[in-house]
């Protein structure tokens, strides 16, 4: 790989962001995650949020189809483990 594919200041901040875990105080999830009321998982508050973004509309799009792709298939081998949503403490499976 070539040295220069990107640049110093890139590198640096990088490994001062790996050598100094520990300055992470927080984290947040995509479906349930907002800032000043402006949720993550939300198109538009997502731009609000992120007003600095590299990522073209396309890939914020395909960005948000994998995020709730991957939810929706985390909700549906949690309901299969389960055997069901146990919306109610007895529920009657056909």
């Amino acid at each position: 790989m070539n040295s220069n594919a990107i640049g110093t200041g890139q590198v640096d901040i990088l490994i001062h962001s790996i050598e100094n875990k520990s300055d992470i105080t927080t984290h947040t999830h995509y479906d349930t995650g907002e800032v000043n009321g402006l949720r993550f998982s939300y198109y538009d508050d997502f731009d609000k949020i992120f007003k600095v973004c590299t990522l073209t509309d396309s890939e914020k799009w395909k960005f948000h189809e994998l995020m709730r792709t991957f939810y929706t298939a985390k909700e549906a081998m949690e309901m299969s483990y389960r055997g069901g949503s146990h919306v109610t403490t007895n529920p009657q499976v056909i």
